[in-house]
């Protein structure tokens, strides 16, 4: 997974390694915490798989409990690389992956779907369409409909 830093928003400034959770800090001043297990296991290296190829070699209880984050770094293209305890793994998360999948209330609270919802605002604004003069013949109706 690697991408490029396009805004403030996805650049790495940068990485507290705690070894069981690291936080992010990114140019725009926001914080990320994530944890060393969550992050093993999102890894998608040739080795591990992922899960648009639907082949998935790492399995979550294949990964210690005491999972360590051994070291940090900020890859070439804003990547954070990562280099597991015990076996030396290592792993590369693109910037705006991360971002992507912050958990922090501001940050869901970013994603959250919301739908414009019709009111009477739209009154005299409604969008139109107009139905060619074919369509306004209650045969050609019937034969769209029971198709």
């Amino acid at each position: 997974m690697s991408g490029v830093a396009s805004t403030p928003r996805h650049r790495i400034a940068h990485i507290d390694n705690a070894g069981n959770h690291l936080v992010i800090h990114w140019q725009d001043g926001h914080r990320s915490r994530f944890d060393a297990l969550w992050l093993r296991y999102a890894c998608e290296c040739a080795s591990c798989g992922t899960y648009h190829s639907a082949i998935r070699s790492l399995r979550l209880v294949d990964i210690p409990e005491d999972i360590r984050i051994a070291s940090t770094r900020v890859g070439e293209h804003g990547t954070l690389d990562i280099i597991w305890s015990g076996d030396g793994h290592a792993s590369s998360y693109a910037d705006e992956w991360l971002r992507n999948r912050c958990n922090s209330a501001a940050e869901r609270d970013r994603r959250r779907f919301r739908p414009v919802l019709w009111d009477n605002g739209l009154e005299g604004h409604a969008p139109r369409r107009t139905m060619p003069h074919a369509w306004r013949t209650a045969p050609h109706i019937w034969r769209y409909w029971r198709r």
